[in-house]
């Protein structure tokens, strides 16, 4: 590698490359100097050294990109623990985790099912005290009304989504409400109350739902302040890609049950 590429690409191994064998505040080599960091053959690491090397990317303030490559069905190096270790298991406990750590993150999804059963674990976050109300949200979130990704062409066939409104909950705008006061379709707000003599006028439900996660789709252009990309259907062309690219800075991102401060783990495509 040192003959074929440029002098200025450094190659070395783990431990001369991070300094693994001494404390992170005193490793020889910092990583601010790079601006991108390729760690190849990952499932060799060992978890504690994989921290070590998270916790000199804090040290340079995330500044380089790091990319992490390797094949996890290969055989592992020594130790006990890897870097990389199998997928969490998605239930309630794993979303108030996230939310805990991040309660600004977006969670992007390649399904509507994927968001709707994220959303739905978020929402029994809130079990002191019952709903202000169940009301009848977006109809076009609900999975329900899908078949094979398509619309249901019969129109009476369509329900509303059942969405129970909690103060404090995270919720999302679907269709152009109050235009003159931007109150408009993908904006995010947070519940303060429930006034349940205000009237529906022409609608038949509430352009509602909860805002914690979302097709990637639907959030094309935008730019949130952090990200967790859950890459739920395996094979989406450009899924990966267009999730992470909506966060100004490479360190607001998480994939999908995947990354944390010092765990890397594959997505799941059983």
């Amino acid at each position: 590698m040192r003959a074929k590429l440029p002098p200025e690409v450094v190659i070395d191994t783990y431990h001369a490359a991070f300094g693994l064998d001494e404390k992170p505040g005193a490793a020889a080599v910092g990583l601010a100097q790079y601006a991108l960091v390729i760690i190849d053959e990952i499932s060799q690491m060992q978890a504690h050294h994989f921290e070590h090397v998270c916790k000199l990317w804090a040290q340079a303030d995330n500044f380089p990109v790091i990319l992490l490559v390797g094949d996890e069905l290969q055989m592992c190096g020594f130790g006990d623990r890897r870097a990389w270790t199998p997928p969490h298991k998605l239930d309630v406990a794993a979303v108030q985790k996230l939310l805990k750590s991040h309660p600004d993150t977006v969670i992007l999804t390649c399904t509507r099912k994927g968001a709707q059963t994220i959303n739905e674990l978020a929402l029994q976050l809130f079990p002191r005290f019952p709903p202000l109300a169940v009301l009848d949200g977006d109809v076009a979130s609900n999975p329900e009304n899908y078949d094979d990704g398509a619309l249901l062409e019969d129109l009476r066939a369509l329900r509303p989504l059942r969405l129970p409104i909690f103060k404090g909950m995270r919720a999302i705008f679907t269709h152009n409400v109050r235009k003159d006061v931007d109150f408009v379709n993908g904006m995010a707000c947070v519940v303060q109350g429930y006034e349940g003599r205000t009237k529906l006028g022409n609608l038949s439900y509430y352009p509602l739902k909860a805002g914690y996660a979302d097709t990637i789709i639907k959030y094309q252009g935008a730019e949130l302040n952090h990200v967790t990309a859950f890459l739920d259907c395996p094979g989406v062309p450009g899924a990966a890609y267009t999730a992470l690219n909506r966060v100004s800075f490479g360190k607001d991102v998480l994939v999908g049950g995947v990354v944390t401060a010092a765990h890397f783990q594959p997505v799941d495509e059983s």
